[in-house]
């Protein structure tokens, strides 16, 4: 099984297939989760417009999609084990699938048949780094697209006559300092000014706010528009002491994230938007999972992999010498993989030693900072111990490590290694954006960071001048 697109889809489908015992690889076009999936609104919940038509519009499909959106909360908080207000990236071990991002799709192939059976993939990496564009063809029986926004684009790829099916719809959101919110407590208005949703919530030590709902072009690059920004905080300042005045400077950070809605290529009116998800094959055999919400990925790869497997005659297994994902012997972490689907047990990398005290011997064990400490264990879990150890001893009594890329967040140095080490950063706004989330958190700090990252990033990875200036 090949992937195409590694957001929150595309990760869920290639975790539910490799731990089936299937072979898979996925290939990201920019970085794991760079498009979509890091710009929500870091939710996970059953879905406030659903539960209000359930109720008011007696609907009961409407009431199914809340309950299934639970359903998955449940399983999000079984396998994470982290708290969900910190654990804002799904750090997920796609068992032994090779992965990779920055890694394009130029073209599908088909057989004499005219069914797909491979694609032609171009490194980007190789050129940012001044090399020979590297290209390369990949084979596959079943090709998965799990593009989100781009879903049309790969479509088109394998039937230039297709009709569009994506409805793209814009979602902007901005970052507040912390003191616009209580620490623990956000805020939620089902009826502002003309009937969207405002989220008012608090996230690692700042306030987000958002969103909108309009119609917007597709890009890979989506940008917040001024008059979206502008709305927001209008609607937020009805929510605060009138002697607070919230000011257009005090935006730390702000950002668009397209929403991929999708319409049913094969419905008798397509122009009718799917309220769940989407998994369509066609005549071909591209299978596309699309729509559906950032709650219910794990839901979505399942019902994909179970089509995949009934198209494509695949034969899930057992998974033999599953990796031991738990860094111990103590735990078999293959023991339920018995060829069904199990991604609702499997617990994600960081979950299995992770305790709410854990950040004591971490504090014990390498002399850095509480809120330092408190920051690794909630973001990695029990990988904690592996990034304070990538942190250099700073020369002082005390932090003995953990020095900070930003002196206002708890990011530290040995976060920029952890990430070229162990997860796949090959920019500086990898890091900067997705492995930390300083870019999102404040536009400003990410930019004076930049120096110090793209300094330890060049030791890692051996860069140029030229890539040094690129980044």
């Amino acid at each position: 099984m090949l992937i195409i697109g590694g957001g929150a889809t595309g990760a869920g489908v290639a975790l539910d297939a490799a731990t089936r015992g299937m072979r898979v690889a996925l290939v990201e076009r920019d970085d794991f989760s760079s498009g979509t999936s890091s710009k929500s609104t870091k939710l996970v919940h059953g879905g406030v417009r659903y539960l209000e038509k359930a109720v008011w519009n007696l609907d009961y499909s409407q009431y199914q999609l809340v309950k299934e959106a639970l359903k998955e909360r449940k399983y999000f908080l079984q396998t994470a084990l982290l708290p969900l207000d910190k654990w804002w990236k799904a750090r997920l071990t796609i068992g032994r699938a090779p992965i990779a991002n920055h890694a394009q799709v130029t073209g599908l192939t088909k057989d004499d048949h005219g069914r797909l059976c491979g694609a032609e993939i171009k490194d980007l990496i190789a050129a940012q780094d001044g090399g020979p564009v590297e290209e390369f063809t990949v084979r596959a029986k079943c090709i998965v697209n799990c593009t989100g926004p781009f879903t049309d684009s790969i479509r088109k790829m394998d039937d230039q006559e297709c009709k569009e099916i994506v409805a793209p719809s814009s979602g902007v959101h901005v970052i507040l300092p912390g003191y616009y919110s209580p620490g623990k407590m956000g805020l939620l208005d089902p009826s502002t000014s003309d009937g969207r949703v405002i989220f008012f919530l608090p996230w690692q030590g700042n306030t987000i706010a958002g969103t909108t709902d309009s119609p917007a072009p597709i890009s890979s690059t989506p940008l917040p528009d001024e008059d979206s920004v502008k709305w927001i905080l209008g609607e937020i300042s009805q929510y605060l002491s009138p002697e607070i005045n919230v000011r257009r400077g005090d935006v730390l950070a702000a950002w668009s994230g397209i929403r991929p809605l999708v319409k049913d290529p094969k419905a008798k009116n397509t122009e009718y938007l799917v309220r769940n998800h989407l998994v369509d094959i066609s005549p071909s055999g591209l299978l596309t999972c699309a729509g559906g919400k950032w709650t219910t990925y794990r839901q979505m790869a399942e019902d994909c992999v179970d089509a995949a497997i009934k198209e494509f005659q695949l034969s899930p297994s057992p998974v033999i010498n599953a990796p031991r994902v738990s860094d111990t012997e103590v735990i078999d972490d293959g023991a339920i993989l018995d060829g069904s689907c199990q991604t609702h047990k499997v617990r994600l990398i960081g979950a299995h030693g992770f305790s709410r005290t854990l950040f004591i011997p971490i504090i014990q064990h390498f002399g850095v900072e509480t809120e330092v400490a408190k920051h690794l264990t909630e973001s990695y879990g029990d990988r904690a111990w592996t990034v304070a150890g990538l942190c250099r001893l700073t020369g002082q009594r005390f932090p003995a490590r953990g020095e900070r890329i930003s002196r206002l967040y708890p990011f530290v140095n040995g976060e920029v290694r952890y990430a070229v080490r162990h997860e796949f950063a090959q920019t500086a706004v990898d890091v900067l954006a997705r492995r930390t989330r300083l870019a999102f958190l404040n536009a400003q700090a990410a930019l004076e960071a930049l120096p110090g990252a793209i300094d330890i990033m060049t030791e890692e990875l051996g860069w140029d001048c030229q890539r040094q200036d690129l980044e």
